[in-house]
């Protein structure tokens, strides 16, 4: 498809044209002026579109390249330019829906509007919780296919297949997939989610957002998923955190290990390594499955680091029969199909939590786990390697002596239909972790290929935030 005016662009994919403009200047897209009209145009295939690793260190620049950087410097220039001016449309008519609503608010209360802008609210104190306490917690947001933000209809919880695929093909393509939802390339309230590679020893990528003066927040995928698992559940926390949702060593855009090492302590000092060259401290993690197994070895190695943890079904028994069942299921899992169809239709029948999520989310979490080959077909990002991993070798951290060493509050969230965390062993975690609390909740049965049903509901997702809102402990 030939470029396009960012405004006509921006109006085809269903995005705000200044989104367009954040990512020219962020590197992911690259636009080019019009020589006879001076209008910047933008390729639309954006999901075509992946960020690069950082570049090795360059020799001394020459008085070439030097002037050509001046050249990228006043292009850039022009480019701010440009944001700006779509920057200021879009405020303008933010400002006329607000005077709008005021006045229908007086209208109905009968009061006169007023105009003044609401005073900006004091910044917390040092000894704030990590999030922001309230008598009652924040309404949690997700994308409704129905578009009724009261409660989800029948038709959100089970769809076809073939729903899921269309929906699928539309995030794909950055498009919404229908009335009231929203695409991949909507933008929430707060600083936008941005993919960035950190070499600890390999480029780890990850997808950060928020202010960096917010508290961190880490989260650690299931085995074979990526940083796009949370993607559903971004909205909600976006506003109170600097996150980092991560790649895994083998996982997503993450770089493959051609050694094939995964063990669990080798993801424990990449953690550490992605951690320390962030420069983050107090940290709360979020894990599922994998992910919350490495979120408890590594509290345990670096209690003091730690403030709050969520551990959503870790599985600390080597002998769970889940453990065998999640590496069998992998193994089972096709290793390419022919479109985004197939890959739909398959995921769809196979993890019992696709279906209650909405389609929106469900079609923009298939595509973003999937690449595109060079023959046309897709596959799953993680490396095959792990379809071959021996459960014993890679489990070779022990999770009961890790939770002994953990300080911090901990929510353990259990499946109970679970097959990777026992009673005895929730039991046993509980004893050993005296910070611990659970809470049990009613997923899918069978148990879900990622391990995410739990995180599923605006139930749990409103008991996630109570808890990290609570104090850090000195």
């Amino acid at each position: 498809m030939p470029a396009l005016p960012i405004d006509a662009a921006a109006k085809l994919l269903g995005v705000p044209s200044t989104t367009l403009w954040r990512r020219i200047r962020g590197g992911d897209l690259i636009a080019q002026q019009d020589a006879d009209s001076g209008e910047w145009l933008v390729d639309v295939s954006l999901h075509e579109i992946r960020l690069a690793a950082e570049s090795e260190s360059e020799p001394e620049p020459t008085l070439g390249e030097l002037t050509q950087l001046v050249d990228t410097i006043q292009r850039h220039s022009d480019l701010l330019h440009g944001e700006l001016q779509a920057y200021e449309r879009e405020a303008q008519g933010l400002r006329q829906l607000r005077d709008a609503l005021r006045a229908s608010l007086a209208s109905l209360l009968g009061t006169p509007a007023s105009g003044s802008a609401e005073p900006a609210s004091a910044p917390p104190p040092a000894s704030a919780p990590i999030m922001p306490a309230s008598p009652t917690p924040p309404p949690i947001t997700r994308p409704i296919a129905s578009g009724n933000i009261s409660a989800l209809s029948a038709e959100d919880v089970a769809f076809p297949s073939d729903v899921l695929a269309n929906s699928v093909l539309e995030a794909a393509r950055g498009r919404r997939p229908g009335p009231g939802t929203q695409s991949l390339l909507d933008e929430p309230a707060g600083l936008p989610p941005h993919s960035t590679f950190v070499d600890v020893g390999f480029q780890m990528h990850a997808i950060e957002w928020g202010d960096t003066a917010a508290p961190p927040l880490l989260l650690l995928h299931a085995l074979g998923g990526d940083s796009h698992t949370f993607d559903f559940i971004l909205p909600s926390l976006r506003p109170h955190f600097r996150g980092f949702a991560l790649d895994l060593r083998g996982h997503g855009d993450s770089t493959w290990i051609d050694e094939g090492n995964y063990r669990l302590s080798t993801h424990v000092q990449d953690l550490d390594r992605f951690v320390q060259a962030r420069g983050l401290s107090h940290l709360a993690i979020i894990g599922i499955g994998l992910g919350a197994d490495l979120a408890l070895a590594y509290a345990g190695a670096r209690p003091d680091t730690v403030g709050h943890l969520v551990l959503n079904e870790p599985s600390p028994d080597p002998t769970a029969p889940g453990i065998a069942r999640v590496q069998r299921q992998l193994q089972e899992t096709p290793a390419r199909f022919d479109d985004l169809t197939g890959a739909a239709d398959w995921w769809g029948e196979h993890d019992p939590s696709l279906r209650e999520i909405p389609h929106s989310t469900a079609g923009s979490l298939v595509s973003s786990h999937l690449r595109t080959l060079d023959n046309g077909g897709v596959s799953w990002k993680f490396d095959p390697a792990l379809r071959d991993l021996d459960p014993e070798v890679a489990r070779d951290v022990d999770l009961f002596a890790a939770a002994q060493r953990v300080s911090c509050p901990v929510l353990l969230i259990r499946d109970t239909h679970s097959d990777l965390l026992s009673s005895p062993s929730t039991e046993r975690l509980l004893e050993l972790c005296p910070s611990a609390e659970l809470l049990e909740v009613s997923g899918s049965e069978p148990p879900s290929l990622t391990a995410t049903a739990a995180l599923t509901t605006d139930a749990t997702l409103a008991a996630v935030q109570r808890f990290l809102r609570r104090p850090i402990r000195s």
